[in-house]
């Protein structure tokens, strides 16, 4: 029998046939297995892979971030979400979309929404337009992972990201945050419909200290051909200062002294050559050690380097010349059989026990 029955949302009477309550009954069984088989199929294959639910989570951030009501996790149309999701799989190569394409068919968005555990919907209150907005599990998942290596940075750093996320996002720009891994890559990625080419996000909380790291920050940008972003948190006179420090390394890659001299950043890796000392047949450089000081010191005198400890000078050789091993005053190799460091210099050859002997 095909009779009348009546239903109440939210004071909305909406009129459906049994015959239809009963195919829609039937219709979301079966939607339901196929997309729980399909989530547990992906999850057994990568537990990293990007399921069509976890693109609509992570859209649905995106958009609360661009509407402002990312904070209180708010309610957001899902037209937008739909259209984020459909160029985020536009955007995403083979490899990381894991078989989700833009063929993915618009009517199968709002099944995804309904069954998945990391959306809410709901019918907004204002004009009875279809909404959502994450769950709990839906915000840890949606959530950027930053890393827990040692560049990754701490909690202040990551805050910084966060907001200029949130910033950039606001502007019109797409952001990825990358979890750091121990390997070079920026602090993030975006890009801009109106800007051609890709920005490498380097958040600075504790980098203005440390010349040598923002300039490898940049040099890295510009070989990825990426224009590189650095930003500090504005605000008080102490960040000010960080801000116009940060610009001055990146204005002039050097520290001028007060007789002309151009003393150069150290960078944190060593000169190797090969690979390093612990490589077979690599070495690494060292200086002779000396009372007056530990320092190692670069400067820049006309169109010559000068390597020294402040006081004592080691070497002098073109800065138009990249550094050989015939150009330092002593490398080193290790061997792992015999646990020994051995130091050449000038044709001496020493051993050493330990590489602090």
């Amino acid at each position: 029998m095909d009779c009348d029955f009546y239903r109440t949302h939210r004071g909305h009477h909406v009129q459906k046939s049994v015959t239809e309550i009963c195919y829609r009954y039937l219709l979301q069984i079966a939607t339901t297995a196929i997309y729980l088989i399909y989530r547990e199929y992906n999850a057994a294959a990568s537990p990293a892979a990007l399921t069509v639910d976890r693109v609509m989570a992570e859209a649905i951030r995106t958009v609360q971030l661009r509407e402002d009501v990312r904070e209180q996790n708010g309610w957001v149309p899902v037209t937008d979400i739909d259209a984020e999701v459909l160029d985020r799989l536009e955007s995403e190569d083979d490899d990381t979309a894991e078989g989700l394409t833009t063929e993915t068919p618009l009517e199968e968005f709002p099944d995804v929404r309904r069954e998945s555990p990391l959306i809410d919907v709901d019918l907004s209150a204002h004009d009875d337009t279809v909404v959502a907005r994450l769950t709990d599990e839906g915000e840890d998942v949606a959530t950027p992972e930053t890393g827990d290596v040692r560049s990754a940075g701490g909690s202040e750093h990551d805050s910084l990201l966060f907001d200029l996320e949130a910033a950039l996002t606001k502007c019109g720009f797409s952001v990825e945050i990358l979890e750091q891994d121990g390997s070079e890559q920026p602090d993030g990625t975006a890009t801009h419909p109106n800007y051609n080419g890709e920005f490498a996000l380097e958040a600075e909380t504790t980098t203005p200290n440390r010349p040598a790291k923002v300039l490898q920050n940049l040099k890295r940008a510009q070989e990825d051909d990426r224009i590189p972003l650095f930003v500090v948190r504005p605000g008080e006179e102490s960040l000010a200062h960080s801000a116009r420090r940060l610009e001055r390394m990146l204005e002039s890659p050097v520290r001028e002294l007060a007789d002309g001299t151009e003393q150069l950043y150290n960078m944190d890796e060593l000169v190797t050559f090969g690979d390093g000392a612990t490589a077979l047949g690599g070495v690494t450089a060292v200086r002779p050690s000396t009372d007056e000081s530990t320092r190692t010191v670069w400067k820049r005198e006309g169109d010559e380097r000068v390597l020294s400890d402040g006081d004592t000078e080691f070497i002098r050789t073109p800065s138009s010349t990249a550094l050989s091993k015939d150009s330092i005053p002593a490398y080193y190799s290790f061997d792992r059989e015999t646990d020994q460091y051995t130091v050449y210099e000038q044709g001496e050859t020493t051993v050493y026990e330990t590489r602090d002997a």
